[in-house]
């Protein structure tokens, strides 16, 4: 799948990175080393980003904006139980798009 790198949002009009580093690969339309270089530059710019961290209370609620912040999980034991519940409110989430694969490729 790809992605937009950046996007504007419809509602503010104000631009968003669209970056998950762990999974990107590549940006189209660079090649390999400037690509590389352009992720490893916004990636650290993100992980130096001062974190925020929870401890997931069972009185505790926690929302944020997927247009606004990078989130993840800190791994815990591998017997703990935590549960999680999901919610995604509806909009143009789905930025993505599949390329399609040539023979060449």
């Amino acid at each position: 799948m790809v992605h937009p790198l950046v996007f504007t949002q419809r509602e503010t009009g104000r631009k968003a990175l669209n970056l998950s580093p762990r999974f990107a690969q590549s940006v189209l339309g660079l090649d390999k080393a400037e690509s590389d270089a352009l992720l490893t530059m916004l990636a650290n710019h993100l992980w130096d980003s001062r974190p925020i961290f929870t401890n997931g209370r069972l009185d505790e609620m926690v929302l944020w904006d997927n247009w606004r912040m990078l989130h993840c999980v800190t791994p815990g034991p591998y017997e703990e139980v935590r549960i999680v519940e999901r919610t995604t409110i509806a909009g143009d989430y789905g930025l993505g798009r599949k390329l399609e694969h040539s023979a060449s490729a």
